[in-house]
């Protein structure tokens, strides 16, 4: 029997789906074909274990230009930084060791991502690089 709290697959019309969040939370969850969890937006700031796991099938490893650090010493940087909203979702995610992290945090080198996924790495004078 289903309980309060658990996922409902059904096509909904927007007017229901207007009334039922009505006074409701609501958390976007999209996930991949086997059902592993993929972007979560807001609803969480660490990278899930299935999007560790795609990160490092994308970025091998840390992607600052330059950098051949493997995925095992990268953690999961938010391009837009989670507390100005970044969500944790892949397209916001990128594997970064730890030196450049602290670079991205602390340092004032900044990375943004274009339409076409390219990404653009850039010091703290706005200069980038190459």
């Amino acid at each position: 029997a289903a309980q309060r709290g658990d996922p409902v697959a059904s096509d909904l019309t927007a007017d229901t789906l207007r009334r039922l969040c009505c006074d409701a939370d609501v958390s976007r969850i999209i996930t991949g074909p086997a059902g592993e969890i993929l972007d979560v937006g807001r609803s969480a700031r660490t990278a899930t274990p299935a999007q560790r796991r795609a990160l490092v099938v994308r970025d091998r490893g840390c992607v600052f230009p330059g950098c051949d650090r493997p995925p095992g010493y990268c953690q999961a940087h938010h391009l837009q930084p989670w507390e100005a909203n970044g969500p944790t979702d892949l397209d916001n995610l990128v594997l970064a060791c730890s030196h450049h992290h602290h670079a991205l945090h602390d340092r004032g080198f900044t990375m943004t991502r274009a339409p076409d996924a390219t990404l653009t790495t850039r010091r703290p004078d706005g200069t980038p690089i190459t």
